[in-house]
């Protein structure tokens, strides 16, 4: 049976979670390295931990504004020179929005800042940021380094078309590396702090989103 456009789509390099399939509760972080036959997709898991040939697996990833998944089986892995999976090409996935909200797609230089307390002590990092999309509940930046998941950042920027200077708090969910670049998912937090600037935004997507393209 040929692949579904939804496995089509997730045929590329993206973040995943890997776990058993009698096992629900323990997640392994990987990425979907791509479809190597008519049959085979590889799989590259962030961690020592090994799965037999016959294992069935639940893969899970974040894709378009939806919470993607599918079961497959494993049919070989090896451990040098990379822990990777080769699993069968499965026939669909499932999916679930996780979008509330209206969210366009655009590009706007932006500033984030935060505390990077990797190294042992507290550094104040200012990173320049490529935004790609937005909506009042969070947005996508590419940036030339990443930043670690949960970390609490500070973005600012100019909605296109508009003066006054956004600065809204947010923590980052995940990072992920595209060609040189890496993408960050931001959630604004919605605190009396942000309230002001989270409706300004919600009104400029309503005002805008015939012109730039509402991402569904």
């Amino acid at each position: 049976m040929p692949p579904s456009s939804e496995i089509t789509e997730l045929l590329r390099q993206i973040p995943i979670t890997i776990q058993k399939d009698d096992d629900l509760d323990h997640r392994l972080n990987g990425l979907l390295l791509g479809k190597i036959s008519s049959a085979w997709i590889v799989l590259l898991v962030m961690d020592d931990h090994q799965f037999p040939a016959g294992e069935s697996i639940i893969v899970r990833a974040i894709q378009g504004g939806k919470a993607v998944g599918f079961k497959t089986t494993v049919h070989r892995s090896i451990a040098e020179p990379a822990n990777l999976l080769f699993c069968d090409l499965p026939s669909g996935v499932e999916e679930i929005s996780l979008r509330k909200s209206g969210r366009l797609e655009l590009f706007l230089p932006s500033d984030l800042r935060y505390t990077d307390k990797s190294g042992g002590s507290e550094d104040t990092v200012m990173l320049r940021a490529n935004m790609v999309d937005i909506s009042d509940g969070g947005c996508r930046v590419f940036t030339k380094r990443p930043i670690t998941a949960e970390t609490q950042v500070n973005i600012s920027f100019t909605l296109p078309g508009e003066k006054r200077l956004v600065t809204l708090a947010g923590s980052v969910l995940d990072a992920f590396p595209r060609e040189s670049v890496f993408g960050q998912r931001i959630k604004f937090f919605t605190s009396q702090r942000n309230l002001t600037d989270l409706a300004e935004i919600r009104r400029w997507i309503t005002q805008h989103e015939e012109y730039i393209g509402l991402d569904d």
